[in-house]
């Protein structure tokens, strides 16, 4: 039997912007590496400065976010609150 280990991100955890992202999907994540913010790979490239202090973004592996989809327009949904979970390796 595979067993995957998650750990839930403590800090800050960006909601989903990118419009593709479904509620429980794995996706690439990126991390900050002066806040530790956490965010979708599309939400934060490595190429931009965080967007919650302006720090160095780099990749970090994959991750799911626990909040909610929540349907506000076309071509736009909104999350609740949650936090990225990230998976950290199998046994």
């Amino acid at each position: 039997m595979i067993e995957v280990i998650i750990e839930v991100h403590e800090g800050i955890s960006l909601k989903p912007a990118y419009h593709t992202y479904s509620e429980n999907a794995w996706a690439n994540i990126n991390i900050c590496t002066d806040c530790s913010m956490v965010g979708l790979y599309e939400d934060m490239h490595e190429t931009t400065p965080c967007p919650n202090c302006g720090g160095r973004v780099k990749r970090n592996g994959v991750g799911k976010f626990s909040g909610k989809e929540v349907a506000t327009g076309w071509f736009h949904n909104d999350w609740t609150d949650g936090k990225w979970q990230i998976r950290k390796g199998v046994k």
